[in-house]
């Protein structure tokens, strides 16, 4: 409970601070949020190859794709790690952990 304005103030700018932080907006976390902007956009980039259709389809093009989402997923997985471990991002637990469920699954292009 605040007992005056600048403990307020002091407490909305931790506030805000935190938000800040957990949204990967700090320079500390960029790296972090160009490797699962660049992971959604290789899923995105899947998808719409996927959509051509069969008769479309590069099998090239996937293993590219799947080969790239792989090293992004790895580089994220391990870094999501250190992060978690240090209590830094623990709302991004539930991403490392999906991402290692996929990195043990087989590959869709051999």
């Amino acid at each position: 409970q605040a007992n005056d304005l600048d403990t307020i103030i002091c407490s909305h700018v931790n506030y805000v601070n935190s938000i800040h932080d957990r949204c990967l907006l700090n320079k500390k976390a960029q790296f972090v949020k160009e490797a699962i902007m660049k992971t959604l956009r290789l899923t995105i980039t899947f998808y719409n190859t996927w959509m051509k259709g069969v008769e479309h389809f590069s099998w090239y093009e996937g293993r590219q794709i799947e080969k790239e989402f792989s090293r992004c997923s790895h580089f994220l997985i391990s870094c999501l790690n250190t992060h978690v471990k240090r209590g830094s991002f623990p709302h991004l637990e539930t991403l490392a952990f999906s991402l290692m469920s996929l990195s043990k699954s087989q590959k869709i292009f051999p």
